[in-house]
């Protein structure tokens, strides 16, 4: 045991040392450079520098996605024949059509699918935009006053009015379901029940989630309605589980309750049996 115990204390100070040398070099990654903010903020024409104010701490921003990995070019030179050469790569204002695909390959095969990409020149950029991008939620998705949706589908017989409140209602539907579920699963495990198979059931619910918004960009409600459909079967068993698990607790927990009222009961009855034998023979 001895001997287990040590080498389980080597291995862990080994880890310990592998992941403190690597810690250095994780901090001392280099930052992209990127003069083409600092050039285009100096410039007077809006249309060249409010984009560099837009994209400051938007969802690009945040990951690292820099000018030239949209526009090409050079990001390290300072020169402006140099930054915008050619030989960089440089696009100048890319296609939304094109561009947003190079990383967002799933939600541009299903944009394609969609009406929409029939009619959005711009693509993921007409509900998107390109500078400043928010994070995406599903409060984009629907008609209420702040959707984007409700910004070309306002009429309530329009069919895209109908098709966006039909597909948001499924999201809330599958969302919030995973939510409660999980609420359900937390309980029973707080309480001591084992609910590790419901535990990963809820990350494969999440996962259908996730393919639930990439399936909306094909803005088809039956094809997204067919997703939803599986997440939630999936949030069902979950419940299933969960609430066996509590079922289960309930049943232990009145055995324990019977059985200390048996043990109560057998312990009066045992003390009130020796009393009676003390009054018959007495000391």
């Amino acid at each position: 045991m001895r001997t287990l115990r040590g080498a389980v204390t080597r291995c862990g100070l080994c880890v310990t040392a592998i992941v403190l040398s690597l810690a250095p070099q994780v901090r001392a990654q280099p930052v992209k450079p990127n003069q083409c903010a600092t050039c285009h903020a100096s410039l007077s024409e809006p249309k060249l520098a409010a984009p560099v104010k837009a994209t400051i701490g938007d969802v690009h921003d945040k990951t690292g996605v820099r000018c030239a990995d949209c526009h090409g070019g050079d990001p390290g030179a300072i020169d402006k024949a140099a930054a915008h050469a050619a030989a960089h790569g440089y696009r100048g204002k890319p296609s939304g059509a094109t561009i947003c695909a190079t990383c967002h390959v799933l939600l541009n095969e299903k944009f394609k699918t969609s009406a929409h990409a029939q009619i959005f020149e711009t693509a993921c950029v007409e509900c998107h935009s390109n500078h400043g991008v928010k994070k995406p939620s599903d409060a984009m998705l629907g008609t209420a006053s702040d959707a984007v949706c409700a910004s070309c589908h306002s009429e309530k017989d329009d069919p895209g009015f109908v098709a966006a409140n039909r597909m948001r209602a499924g999201m809330d539907k599958l969302r919030g379901g995973i939510a409660a579920a999980g609420d359900l699963v937390s309980r029973a495990r707080n309480a001591g029940m084992e609910v590790g198979d419901q535990e990963l059931a809820l990350h494969e619910a999440g996962t259908t989630l996730v393919l639930a918004r990439t399936e909306m960009h094909s803005f088809n409600p039956d094809a997204l309605d067919a997703v939803i459909g599986d997440g939630m079967k999936i949030v069902t068993a979950v419940n299933e589980g969960g609430n066996r698990a509590l079922a289960e607790l309930g049943y232990r927990r009145r055995g324990l309750f019977l059985s200390l009222g048996a043990i109560l009961i057998f312990v009066a009855a045992l003390g009130l049996k020796i009393r009676t034998l003390n009054q018959r023979h007495p000391h």
